[in-house]
Formats: C-alpha cells, sequence, structure tokens
C-alpha cells in the first residue's frame, strides 16, 4: 500500500512538471510592438538614427552685370514691355494720345454773316391775302421753333468740333403769309461758316411749319457761344 502511494506521488509529480513545461502560458515579447525604423533596448522600441538627406539648393536671384557695369536684380513675376521683336513678352498699355488741339486764326473768330436776303421785296399772291387777319407773335415763333431749338444746338456743336471758340451765332429767317420759311441767313464766327454751320441751319429751319398770317415776318434767334 505505501509502495502505491509513492507511485502515485511521483506520477503526479511528473504529470505536473510535464503540464507546466509545456502548456504554461509564454511571456509577452516586449520588442514585438516595435515597427520598422526602431530597435529593442532593454524592452524599450528606440528609434533607429537615419543619416541626413542631401538638400538640393534651389537657385535664387543674383545680380546681372549690365553693359555699364552696375548690377541689376532680375525678379521673377514682372514682364517688361512687348517689342515687336518679341511677341512672347508682355506689352504695356499705351494710352491714346489725346486729340490735336484745334489752333484758330485770328480770321476764324471774326464774325461772317452768310445766307439769304431776307429784306426783299415781298410777292402778294391775292389768292393768299386773306388767309389771316393777322400778324404773328413772338408766342406763335417760339411755340414752332423751340422744340427744334435742340437740333439747332447740335448744328452748332458739330460745326465747332473741339475748337475752343467764343462768340455769337444768331439765326434769322422770313416766314411767309402761307407759314413756310422762305429765307435763312445765319451770323456766326467765321470758322463755324467754314465748317457747315449754315447748310445744318438751313435744313432744321425750313422744315418749320408756322401758323398762316397777314403778312411775312422775319424773325431772328441769337445763340451765345460759351
Amino acid at each position: 500500500m505505501r509502495g502505491f502511494l509513492f507511485g502515485f506521488l511521483l506520477c503526479a509529480l511528473l504529470c505536473g512538471g510535464a503540464y507546466y513545461q509545456f502548456f504554461r502560458p509564454q511571456p509577452l515579447d516586449p520588442c514585438r510592438v516595435c515597427s520598422t525604423g526602431t530597435r529593442c533596448v532593454a524592452e524599450l522600441c528606440i528609434a533607429q538614427a537615419v543619416p541626413p538627406q542631401p538638400v538640393s539648393k534651389k537657385r535664387g536671384w543674383r545680380p546681372r552685370a549690365t553693359g555699364s557695369g552696375t548690377p541689376q536684380a532680375v525678379t521673377s513675376g514682372t514682364a517688361s514691355p512687348g517689342t515687336p521683336g518679341n511677341p512672347g513678352s508682355d506689352s504695356a498699355l499705351v494710352e491714346a494720345p489725346p486729340p490735336p488741339t484745334v489752333v484758330l486764326r485770328p480770321e476764324d473768330r471774326r464774325q461772317q454773316s452768310v445766307g439769304d436776303k431776307l429784306n426783299t421785296t415781298e410777292v402778294i399772291n391775292m389768292e393768299e391775302a386773306h388767309l389771316s387777319d393777322r400778324e404773328l407773335s413772338q408766342e406763335d415763333f417760339d411755340s414752332v421753333f423751340r422744340p427744334r431749338q435742340g437740333d439747332i444746338l447740335g448744328c452748332i456743336d458739330d460745326a465747332r468740333g473741339d475748337a475752343q471758340l467764343e462768340g455769337q451765332v444768331a439765326v434769322a429767317f422770313r416766314v411767309q403769309r402761307t407759314g413756310k420759311v422762305s429765307g435763312v441767313r445765319v451770323e456766326a464766327p467765321t470758322y463755324l461758316i467754314d465748317h457747315g454751320l449754315l447748310a445744318c441751319m438751313r435744313k432744321v429751319v425750313q422744315s418749320m411749319a408756322f401758323p398762316v398770317s397777314s403778312k411775312s415776318q422775319v424773325v431772328t434767334y441769337p445763340f451765345q457761344l460759351r
């Protein structure tokens, strides 16, 4: 019986030793978590020294010598004016030159009267003698002329152009009994006459239609140039 117990205990010790030897939990490796580029020293992950990489230096601006020996800085981002032989360069904006100033001579400023004669003898048509028994008033003339005054001013502006001209312009015309304009005369500086003022005003005035009256009348409208 004693021998059986001794054998059982010996067998139990052997089985326990074998179990401990083969089935005990393995200790964790502290270096297994170290990644590439590190090394394990005393159960610590230490990064390995990486040799410095060569860095290429970018070329900056350097003074460039000119023919006179004075250095000039060459910078980027500044467009140089274009030249006929260098279409690739940006062209600088060039403002259009101002229009040439009109040089007036003394004779250009001289007042001149041109156009039709307005003091001619009136020929009365007996069929038109009794069209009306009243003369036209200033209000009658203004009611027709004033709406067309802008056209008259346009004729003056077109004739003057860019000339710095001052003076007086007057347009006179004869209105017949029937209300039609039979003659136009213009007094203005010679410069305006030479640049088509009479023809323009005559076209505007002759297109006006006034009320019938008892006789023909001459009316004048002055304008001041400033």
